[in-house]
């Protein structure tokens, strides 16, 4: 008997994962049916592969227990669906699930798992930041080599909430850290622009918190370095490419730290990379020339998308400890169409 494992990402870039007797089968996110960029609560993924699927176990994650009223509304909506379907919630393992998706997709037996995440799971006023995960194959159990934290009260901001919040700037938000990267490209070394890290955390005099408890940080004290005028129109100020070019630098600077880091706690030559940071590829590949030793893998779906992959191979892993995970061949994971299919398709957008 089959036994399906539908894994349901919360969070923004709202998913499903389906794994099938240990394989990942189908994957998908939510904006593709809904037409919304990075669209969260699967309503229309759920609808449609909940009654396709016989599914056996349900996993939700999300990055905090604020998404349970999501699953008690998914659960009186597709109540008929779910007669015979266990339900699992994950919503405080945000880095694990990122962590855990990379680490499975890579193939790799033993791997240092990095994660580089704007925002994950709360704990009090603290949010994750950055992360590094020791899995094996031969068990669920992780070591945690290290865990890093937003703070909202005391202006504490991880390697990537000071990328994203350097963004704001710009007006670009978290989830156009792509705009900010390719900025960077056309900036140059500007000495006249302050270190944007101290002990690997963003500068404390550029940054002041914003409400308790909300993902973010104003941006502050630039004004000072002398750029009130530039950063308060409405075009691109004329230091903003040399911000974004040292912000991007500095950044891949603390980054390559980690994976130090990770290698000083045990030599392991693998290690992969995910979280929203991890689409980063300027960066990627500077890690990748810094360390030509290192056996990278970097998690293509690395946004919280895959979590939702994590999720569902964290249960199936539960359920069988001795099964060894194959590694991703390809992104092709979404639905299949026959040729007919296609060609009827294409009839409803070609005029007479």
């Amino acid at each position: 008997m089959v036994y399906n494992i539908l894994g349901v990402n919360l969070s923004h870039n709202g998913s499903i994962a389906l794994v099938s007797d240990g394989k990942l089968i189908l994957y998908l996110e939510e904006e593709r049916l809904s037409r919304f960029k990075s669209d969260s609560n699967p309503y229309i993924l759920l609808d449609k592969y909940l009654k396709k699927f016989n599914i056996n176990h349900l996993v939700f994650t999300g990055v905090n227990t604020e998404s349970l009223n999501s699953v008690k509304t998914f659960e009186k909506i597709f109540k008929d669906f779910l007669l015979n379907t266990e339900i699992t919630l994950l919503f405080n393992h945000h880095h694990y699930n990122h962590a855990f998706c990379a680490f499975t997709n890579s193939g790799f037996k033993t791997a240092n798992n990095i994660v580089l995440d704007f925002g994950g799971s709360y704990e009090n006023l603290s949010q994750e930041s950055e992360s590094i995960f020791y899995f094996t194959q031969d068990s669920l159990s992780e070591k945690k080599i290290y865990k890093s934290y937003n703070n909202f009260c005391l202006s504490i901001a991880g390697i990537t909430k000071t990328y994203s919040s350097v963004g704001l700037i710009f007006g670009i938000n978290s989830q156009e850290g792509g705009k900010l990267m390719g900025l960077s490209s056309y900036g140059k070394k500007n000495s006249s622009l302050p270190d944007f890290f101290i002990n690997g955390k963003g500068n404390p005099e550029l940054f002041i918190s914003n409400i308790p408890g909300k993902a973010g940080f104003i941006y502050n004290n630039l004004w000072n370095f002398g750029y009130k005028e530039d950063l308060s129109n409405k075009k691109l100020p004329s230091v903003g490419k040399d911000i974004a070019y040292k912000i991007q630098q500095d950044s891949q600077k603390e980054i390559a730290k980690l994976v130090e880091k990770s290698i000083q706690f045990n030599n392991c030559s693998n290690v992969t990379i995910s979280g929203g940071f991890g689409l980063n590829c300027v960066n990627n590949y500077f890690l990748k020339k810094k360390f030509p030793n290192i056996n990278f893998y970097f998690e293509p779906i690395s946004h919280d998308g895959g979590t939702a992959i994590g999720a569902a191979y964290w249960r199936w892993k539960e359920l069988n400890p001795n099964f060894k995970f194959k590694p991703l061949k390809s992104l092709y994971l979404g639905p299949q169409y026959s040729k007919e299919q296609l060609l009827e398709g294409i009839k409803k957008y070609v005029s007479n």
